[in-house]
């Protein structure tokens, strides 16, 4: 069985205002980046407190592609367990935003590493030692995801992921 590990970052409180998105694979003994990229959000249109969040900027994706440019290169890997840290915010950004662009909702095996933890993703990544390396950046955030659940899943079975 194969396991993703997303996260997503929002230009507005609008869950379909997507503006980066990261995206792992979650092996026993490793993460590994598959995808990563900035996303132009509808209008381009950003709040202050998004920016102050994250430090994406609306001049940062201006040439971005949208997301409905994106999901053809990312949805194959949603035909396998994909999980989240705060499962319920990252899965709503992805199906309001294919909501938003008429693309079908893909029916997947979701996970939610908070769940498994009841730790915020910066308390986790302290508890496990894991490296956070640049908070509420997609790919940082879905690796540290990603390593989070390599170490749960390795401490509770020996067998890990499969």
């Amino acid at each position: 069985m194969r396991h993703f590990a997303v996260d997503v970052e929002t230009a507005t409180n609008q869950r379909s205002s997507i503006c980066q998105i990261g995206l792992v694979e979650v092996l026993d003994d490793r993460v590994v980046p598959v995808y990563s990229s900035l996303v132009r959000p509808p209008g381009n249109a950003y709040s202050y407190h998004n920016i102050w969040v994250h430090g994406i900027q609306p001049e940062d994706t201006r040439d971005s592609p949208t997301f409905e440019e994106v999901w053809p290169d990312i949805a194959a890997y949603f035909a396998h367990t994909v999980w989240a840290h705060n499962a319920p915010f990252d899965f709503g950004c992805l199906t309001a935003t294919l909501e938003y662009y008429f693309l079908p909702v893909p029916t997947w095996k979701k996970g939610c590493t908070y769940r498994e933890t009841r730790m915020g993703l910066k308390k986790a990544c302290e508890h496990y030692g894991i490296f956070l390396l640049n908070h509420h950046d997609a790919l940082a955030d879905a690796t540290a995801c990603g390593e989070v659940l390599r170490r749960v899943r390795l401490e509770r079975t020996p067998e890990g992921l499969r």
